[in-house]
C-alpha cells in the first residue's frame, strides 16, 4: 500500500527537479513522503541496489524487464499508477556523407535491440 512507503528504503535518483515523493496519479493516493534510503544520480546504481534488496526505486520498465520475469524482482505499487520514468533515444547526425561503417552498425543494433523489447518507435 502506498502509506507504507515511509516504512521501506526508498532508492530514488538526485535529480533537483525530482521531489523527494512518490505522487501516485489517477486519484489513487495523495502523495507519500518516502522513507530514508539510497539518493544516487545514476539509475544503474539503483537497479543494482534493489538486486541487491536495498529497498524499493521506481525504475523504467526496459531496465528491470529481464529482473522481473527472472524473478529476481518484484513490481509494486502497479495498481496505484506509479508512472514509468520516461525518455528517448534520439539519433542525430550531420546530413549529407554517408556515416562510417562503425556508426551504422551501431545505429541498426540499437533500432534492432529496442524494436526486439518493444522500446523502439517507428521512424
Amino acid at each position: 500500500h502506498p502509506g507504507e512507503l515511509a516504512r521501506h528504503r526508498c532508492l530514488t535518483l538526485a535529480q533537483e527537479w525530482q521531489p523527494r515523493d512518490w505522487g501516485l496519479p489517477y486519484g489513487s493516493a495523495p502523495a507519500h513522503r518516502l522513507g530514508p534510503g539510497l539518493r544516487c544520480n545514476a539509475l544503474d546504481v539503483l537497479h543494482m541496489a534493489c538486486l541487491a534488496g536495498e529497498g524499493l526505486a521506481c525504475l523504467p520498465e526496459f531496465l528491470c524487464r529481464d529482473d522481473i520475469r527472472a524473478g529476481r524482482l518484484l513490481p509494486v505499487l502497479r495498481e496505484n499508477g506509479l508512472p514509468q520514468p520516461q525518455g528517448s533515444v534520439v539519433l542525430l547526425r550531420p546530413e549529407g556523407a554517408e556515416p562510417p561503417r562503425r556508426v551504422r552498425e551501431l545505429i541498426a543494433f540499437l533500432v534492432t535491440h529496442l524494436r526486439q523489447r518493444g522500446d523502439a518507435a517507428e521512424g
